[in-house]
């Protein structure tokens, strides 16, 4: 293989390597934004259920309008929600928003491409070198230790 053959396919594999770390950040950003949407609504639902649950006890105790009050509290805690989730481009905080989304897709790259990093050939055989090493090292010090000469496993 040339060298220019080698340098292209480096540069190929580099732009591979980018792209699954990208992928791999973007589904751990996907993840994370799940497990928050999750929690909204679980929140949400709990806040709903206890203004339902509310109502009901002031409607067993005879007292209608308290009732119809959390019962119209818990019918807007979803609209609440919806009109959160709509707010449009016209919002002032919304170049923040595309800022901190653009910041957090760029965390979950670098997320990502330490994940692919770790689990990588070269970091496994990294390792495996890094054992050898070692266990040279524990092999000299145990022939000081025992008073035998000094032998290299390389040998």
């Amino acid at each position: 293989m040339s060298e220019a053959e080698a340098e292209a396919e480096a540069e190929a594999e580099a732009v591979a390597e980018s792209a699954v770390a990208q992928t791999i950040g973007s589904l751990r950003l996907a993840e994370d934004e799940h497990r928050t949407a999750v929690a909204d609504a679980t929140e949400w639902g709990c806040k709903t259920i206890a203004a339902s649950h509310r109502a009901d006890e002031y409607r067993s105790a005879g007292n209608a309008a308290d009732a119809d009050k959390f019962d119209n509290l818990a019918k807007a805690q979803s609209q609440i929600h919806d009109a959160m989730a709509a707010v449009t481009a016209g919002d002032p905080t919304s170049s923040i928003s595309w800022f901190e989304e653009k910041i957090r897709r760029q965390e979950a790259t670098v997320r990502g491409e330490q994940e692919l990093g770790s689990s990588s050939l070269e970091s496994q055989f990294a390792s495996l070198e890094d054992l050898g090493e070692q266990t040279e090292v524990e092999a000299r010090l145990a022939a000081l230790k025992s008073g035998s000469p000094q032998t290299s496993l390389d040998a």
